[in-house]
């Protein structure tokens, strides 16, 4: 007996449900509030947030002091060698983050960093009666005789494996170099721009595009290159020292 009084309040219902529908008292509210101008992005906001979980993604962005296009280890045949010097990490979001790896881009080619030998550079002066000596890389200019150097020189591959956790605004700064298969110049005059690669361990991914400029190719087209063994230099009477 109840059985029968729910199938026919359910059957009445629907009978009401339907006539009011097609009488177009329905379709009357509907039509009214689609008149109505609305903000189509807000009302639809809402659903799909709680139908779409978002992981959050931290933010590094990179910066760098110096860069320069030279061979690695021979001035004629030596591979040309991407130097980024001072390059900085920076945890710009509001999440604690770990660096995993970084590459250059170039062309179709990923490159890692070569972890290059240093020297040491022994300065004209004391700090405390002690002299002074920082590690350095040097790019030699044979024809010249003379060398640059990169004072404070630090490999940034060797600092990934110390897994720094970096807390938001926390900074990782070191220097690299990214020895490519490029050994004609005219590879390198064709390059437009190249690009860092920077991936944390939650997967995020950050790229920063860099400019190859005339004046970067320009210098790459001068026999210089990267010495490629352990060093001391004297910065007084500028005496290099291979070891």
């Amino acid at each position: 007996m109840k059985g029968s009084v729910m199938e026919e309040m359910m059957s009445t219902a629907v009978q009401i449900l339907f006539k009011l529908t097609a009488t177009g008292i329905l379709g009357f509210g509907i039509y009214s509030v689609w008149k109505m101008e609305i903000d189509v992005g807000k009302l639809f906001r809402k659903p799909f947030e709680s139908l779409l979980v978002e992981k959050k993604r931290a933010k590094l962005e990179i910066d760098f002091g110096q860069i320069a296009i030279v061979r690695y280890g021979d001035a004629q045949n030596g591979n040309f060698c991407f130097l980024m010097y001072n390059m900085r990490f920076i945890n710009s979001s509001g999440e604690n983050l770990t660096l995993k790896k970084f590459y250059l881009r170039v062309a179709n080619s990923e490159i890692e960093s070569t972890p290059v030998a240093t020297g040491e550079v022994r300065g004209p002066g004391q700090v405390r009666g002690v002299q002074e000596i920082a590690p350095a890389l040097v790019v030699h200019f044979p024809l010249q005789k003379v060398n640059a150097v990169f004072v404070n020189w630090i490999n940034f591959r060797s600092l990934l494996g110390d897994y720094k956790l970096l807390a938001p605004s926390a900074v990782l700064a070191g220097s690299a170099a990214f020895v490519s298969n490029i050994k004609n110049i005219g590879e390198i005059e064709k390059l437009k721009t190249v690009e860092i690669v920077a991936v944390d361990f939650s997967g995020n991914e950050t790229t920063k595009t860099i400019e190859v400029t005339p004046d970067m190719i320009e210098k790459a087209k001068m026999p210089t290159f990267v010495l490629d063994r352990a060093f001391d230099l004297d910065a007084t009477t500028n005496v290099l020292t291979l070891k």
